[in-house]
């Protein structure tokens, strides 16, 4: 007998399919129960034989579209908010250097200005500084920006370019760039 792993969609068809029928023949539902052999590091595999599991054609076709709606790429500002919230899970040591757990208050303020800059400049790449602040930047080759977000207290920034460096600190309600800020990206 050869054996393929069902995906989540024709799973849960079977079981619903199953639960449907226990109303007219309670014996069906150790069919696809029967189905399910392994459930490995947290995640269920499902394994089916080929020649006697098939789902449902209405569910089939019902699943097929919720799951062509849900699968598309993730976008750079996704990836990058998703990977500054983790570091919220991290703690004091996390370099393996002493550096101090990761201030909430900068991951909040971080989050918020990557979001807010989504259609003015391309989304900066994130990093996690020994102090626990959340940075990001943007290096080319005609220039360097980056800004520290220190909860509270600000945003601090620094920009260098063919014309020069720039540096220099001010309040980010997380509600609007600032317009020193603005200015920089728009270089």
């Amino acid at each position: 007998m050869t054996y393929q792993t069902s995906t989540f969609l024709e799973v849960a068809a079977a079981l619903a399919s199953a639960s449907a029928s226990l109303v007219t023949a309670p014996t069906v539902l150790a069919t696809p129960i029967e189905q399910i052999h392994s459930v490995q590091s947290g995640f269920c595999s499902v394994l089916a034989p080929t020649a006697t599991f098939q789902p449902p054609t209405k569910f089939q076709s019902i699943g097929q579209k919720v799951v062509h709606s849900f699968l598309r790429e993730t976008t750079s500002l996704e990836s990058n908010v998703g990977e500054i919230r983790s570091w919220a899970l991290w703690s004091m040591g996390w370099d393996g250097e002493g550096a101090l757990a990761p201030n909430q208050r900068s991951i909040t303020q971080s989050v918020a200005f990557v979001r807010l800059i989504d259609s003015l400049a391309e989304v900066p790449e994130p990093m996690l500084l020994a102090s626990g602040n959340v940075a990001v930047y943007w290096k080319r080759e005609s220039y360097y920006f980056e800004l520290e977000f220190h909860g509270d207290k600000g945003v601090s920034y620094f920009a260098e370019n063919d014309s020069g460096r720039h540096k220099g600190m001010v309040k980010f309600d997380e509600n609007e760039i600032p317009l020193v800020l603005k200015a920089i990206l728009e270089i």
